[in-house]
């Protein structure tokens, strides 16, 4: 039997890239006005957006949208339906079940959407759970129903080419009387003399996270925010830290007088700590 040679032939390596995106399907959590946020208070209500964007080099929109979206059910739970408030008004679908949102999304009209991001749908939750939420979306099951269309394009899109987004929340338990913890309070240091104001001052934020007394705010320190009376003086929760600078302390007035502990008592001076408190809180 003849023998064959073995010839060692040159090769070449290739390396085959991934193809870019072309569908962005993204999760964003909010307040119910639709503030951005990271976290929530335990038993907090908020919102969950699903948007859909054409990442094409020359985009026309997503024309049709549909997913899975799958969170720790201990965590949150959904308050209501699904709600389409955006271009995406037929073939409506998907139902919120406890930890899950199910084969959801709908169809956009005729008109092209262009490469902006768009809304879908949204989800009312609230959260029921302790800990680190994370909302993952995830392709839809039933196909061809609810394949994921692009205007320009008569097939579906390839899953390998959209991008199922993640949103996480933070959920931390609440202060009692429910509010948020005081922020650190940033302080240049007062001079000896103008102390007094500043100590009603820093007495009134610390106070106001760990024991707030709900009074009837004034009107002029809004009238539905929780407020913290100490004194005589009013000041209103907010998660908005203190920033003090040696120009806000007053010298004590001709007026002050004197406590048993040498400390001058401000009687003039009120308003003027009212005022720099509201304008920064």
């Amino acid at each position: 039997m003849p023998v064959v040679p073995v010839i060692d032939e040159p090769y070449i390596e290739l390396t085959v890239a991934p193809f870019p995106p072309e569908v962005d399907l993204t999760l964003e959590v909010t307040e119910p006005d639709g503030t951005p946020i990271s976290s929530v208070p335990l038993g907090g209500e908020f919102v969950l957006h699903v948007y859909a964007q054409d990442l094409r080099h020359q985009p026309h929109g997503v024309f049709a949208a549909y997913l899975d979206i799958t969170w720790n059910e201990t965590l949150a739970v959904a308050t209501g339906g699904l709600q389409y408030t955006g271009p995406y008004q037929t073939v409506k679908r998907g139902e919120a079940l406890p930890g899950m949102i199910n084969e959801a999304g709908s169809v956009a009209g005729q008109a092209e959407l262009a490469g902006s991001r768009h809304e879908v749908f949204r989800v009312p939750l609230r959260a029921t759970g302790l800990g680190d939420l994370t909302f993952t979306a995830d392709p839809a099951d039933l196909v061809p129903q609810h394949e994921i269309l692009i205007y320009g394009k008569n097939i579906a899109v390839p899953l390998d080419v959209v991008r199922f987004g993640v949103a996480t929340l933070r959920i931390a338990d609440s202060p009692a009387g429910g509010s948020e913890a005081p922020l650190p309070l940033q302080i240049d240091q007062p001079s000896d003399e103008s102390m007094a104001g500043f100590e009603i001052a820093m007495q009134l934020y610390l106070t106001a996270g760990a024991a707030p007394h709900q009074d009837e705010p004034s009107d002029s320190l809004g009238p539905t925010l929780p407020v913290v009376s100490i004194r005589g003086w009013e000041l209103r929760v907010s998660d908005a830290p203190l920033h003090f600078s040696t120009a806000d302390f007053p010298e004590p007035s001709l007026d002050s007088e004197m406590n048993e502990d040498d400390t001058a008592e401000p009687l003039d001076n009120e308003q003027f700590w009212l005022d720099v408190l509201r304008d920064r809180l």
